[in-house]
């Protein structure tokens, strides 16, 4: 398995057609914004999804011919959980395909403080752990006083 993908954004929306919309990609950097520092009220409402692609070789085809996979989804703030989603892969993976694409939309997140943000994904088969992938970059949360407010 290796990870093509890995998107922090607002939210993921499954089309038909097999397709994805993803809104309001984040880069590495989440800027809070507001009149004054003292405005700012931690912590913070912030909706986030995450989008992971992954891309099946040949090996993980044979180990696995039924894609029954199950992941753990971790983030973390500053080091500390902020959230996490279990459940399976099987309903997201189309049985011909070699990426897998995997949606993980639309959680309200309380952000205490400014910070950093990171992410395990963990895919297991049969309870054991098969693949960790860890983000490729951190997401810094900042705050920026907003001109013209």
């Amino acid at each position: 398995m290796k990870l093509l993908d890995f998107i922090v954004c607002d939210d993921i929306r499954l089309e038909l057609g097999n397709k994805v919309t993803i809104v309001g990609v984040y880069g590495d950097v989440i800027m809070v914004e507001a009149k004054n520092i003292s405005a700012i009220s931690w912590p913070i409402p912030l909706k986030m999804a995450v989008y992971w692609r992954i891309q099946l070789d040949q090996d993980d085809k044979n180990q696995w011919p039924e894609r029954n996979f199950d992941f753990e989804l971790n983030a973390f703030h500053n080091s500390e959980p902020l959230f996490q989603f279990v459940g399976k892969l099987e309903e997201h993976i189309n049985k011909d395909a070699q990426i897998i694409g995997i949606p993980f939309a639309g959680a309200i997140v309380g952000l205490k403080s400014t910070g950093v943000l990171t992410f395990d994904l963990i895919i297991k088969s049969s309870g054991k752990e098969i693949k960790r992938f860890t983000s490729p970059y951190e997401v810094v949360v900042k705050t920026k006083l907003q001109e013209n407010f």
